[in-house]
């Protein structure tokens, strides 16, 4: 053990002389104060807790805070870490498209039929539908007249004189080049099979309907050991069910499975309800947007009295209607044009939708594919291209942002916290950036977050997008507090498994977010 001489105080004293050391001060009778750290030291303090928490010793944390005004980092961990940001995408995609096409950009849908063929009001070749990209044409569950989206086109065909269809309708899919190369309907890149099913991860076409989904209700069948009943609604949208279902006596179990290969039409649901159960419903995808428009345009059509015969049928390529009307002289009966685009990114942002997201990706892909794209790329190349000279001109470096398609419904799509933050700064500048910002969710307001930190110091005050796969959750957005600075933020969880009495992976960044009002509303200098 080593060992240290003692020395008396006399010479203890000579040493701090000679080495010129004040002598202690003599013990003071009053009690000493600690200072107290001031609020956002203990807030950011609070954050770092929660991060460092045990039950995300196998999770990932990215989270970048700054200030709105100055770009001065609040807070970071690992920021400049690549994560999955699952609907966080939509941001990107949003400025992107605002950007390169205007908040005024509309997409038109077209009828056009052959003059020769049409006399005394009845169509006795095809009519001929071509759309490009209106996301607007729905099933109005709750509204007198459903399908009064399709009005618009069915005056067209009042202010025409045709009373009556003989030729059918045929679709023509205007994003005929952002089809898959089978000629099927597309699907974005990266996104996984068991997506395709559900109605969130619908085809996308030129002539979309409803999203692009129907709703299939399951009831149980007459007695136990009888089949459910299955109907889609409001039509099939081309699907056919096999029913594999069947009832159970009361109190038994209550399970429904769907499987759909893709681009196949039959829905196979199986599974069992007890007798006494009011049923199970959910949306799924059709095979084809394109022909769900047709269903819902006819019987359109017919519940204002234009009766419809023929055939319903879909092109993919607009120069295939050559071959339905050979060497034709095709008259343009007339056209209509989707909402503005800014209110398009306001419901993508608002609702987080995905079909209007991909709609939008694709849009600038095909508009901008002869500016400086290589020979062949396909609209989600371009798009990937668009976006990365974009962000140049923003600052954000080219290696923090990897995005191929324009949903967040990819699990190859990988951003930086700090670059999302430096795109919401960005937009803060930018001439769309109050439409931007205004489609953002507030929160315990409106959409995504109309339900989420109500009556927390967040309520209204925080404005931004949500993220969530099943391994990825996201909130980035704005911060505007009553008083004090704004700032501008992105969270971000990846690969988080909650335990049964653990908040959910929403909760857990709500909770974050309202820290970020508290210290928003402190002097951050």
């Amino acid at each position: 053990m080593k060992r240290f001489a003692r020395i008396g105080p006399t010479v203890y004293l000579g040493l701090l002389l000679a080495c010129g050391i004040p002598h202690p001060a003599a013990p003071q009778t009053t009690n000493r104060i600690t200072p107290a750290k001031p609020p956002k030291a203990e807030l950011v303090e609070k954050l770092r807790a929660r991060l460092a928490d045990p039950r995300f010793a196998h999770a990932q944390w990215g989270v970048c805070v700054q200030r709105l005004d100055s770009g001065t980092t609040v807070f970071e961990h690992n920021a400049n870490q690549l994560f999955s940001p699952a609907s966080i995408t939509k941001l990107f995609t949003a400025a992107l498209a605002l950007d390169r096409l205007g908040p005024a950009h509309r997409f038109s849908t077209i009828l056009r039929c052959e003059r020769a063929r049409l006399a005394q009001g009845v169509l006795a070749g095809p009519l001929i539908v071509e759309g490009h990209g209106d996301p607007g044409f729905v099933w109005e569950e709750e509204a007198p007249n459903p399908l009064r989206s399709f009005q618009p086109l069915v005056e067209i065909l009042r202010e025409a004189g045709i009373r009556e269809l003989c030729g059918g309708i045929v679709a023509v899919d205007g994003f005929d080049r952002a089809s898959s190369p089978a000629g099927g309907p597309r699907f974005g890149p990266g996104w996984t099979w068991e997506d395709l099913i559900h109605g969130y991860g619908a085809a996308l076409s030129g002539l979309m309907a409803n999203e692009g989904k129907v709703r299939v209700r399951v009831r149980p069948g007459a007695g136990p050991g009888k089949p459910c009943d299955i109907r889609l609604h409001p039509v099939s949208g081309g699907l056919q069910i096999q029913n594999a279902t069947r009832t159970v006596d009361l109190g038994g179990p209550r399970k429904i499975a769907l499987r759909r290969m893709a681009g196949r039409p039959t829905l196979h649901v199986t599974g069992c309800l007890p007798s006494d159960d009011p049923g199970w419903e959910t949306d799924v995808a059709v095979p084809d947007p394109a022909y769900l428009f047709l269903e819902l345009f006819r019987q359109a059509l017919e519940q204002e009295g234009i009766r419809v015969a023929g055939p319903l049928d879909v092109h993919r390529d607009p120069l295939s209607t050559h071959h339905v009307v050979p060497d034709a002289e095709l008259v343009e009966l007339g056209r209509t044009e989707s909402a503005p685009l800014e209110a398009l990114v306001r419901t993508m942002l608002k609702d987080s939708r995905n079909v209007h997201a991909a709609l939008l990706w694709t849009a600038v892909g095909l508009k901008c594919e002869g500016s400086q794209a290589r020979p062949g790329s396909t609209p989600d190349e371009v798009a990937q291209a668009q976006l990365s000279r974009f962000l140049t001109t923003l600052g954000i470096p080219a290696d923090e942002v990897h995005l191929e398609e324009g949903s967040g419904l990819s699990r190859n799509n990988l951003v930086t916290p700090r670059a999302v933050v430096a795109l919401l700064r960005a937009m803060r500048r930018h001439p769309a950036g109050k439409t931007f910002e205004s489609g953002l969710p507030v929160a315990g307001v409106d959409g995504t977050l109309a339900g989420r930190m109500k009556g927390s110091p967040a309520e209204g005050r925080v404005r931004a997008k949500t993220g969530t796969l099943r391994w990825a959750h996201g909130l980035a957005g704005y911060v505007n507090p009553p008083t004090g600075s704004p700032l501008v933020f992105c969270l971000l969880l990846n690969r988080y498994t909650s335990g049964p009495s653990d908040p959910s992976p929403p909760a857990e960044l709500d909770a974050l977010a309202e820290c970020l009002v508290e210290i928003s509303s402190d002097s951050i200098p």
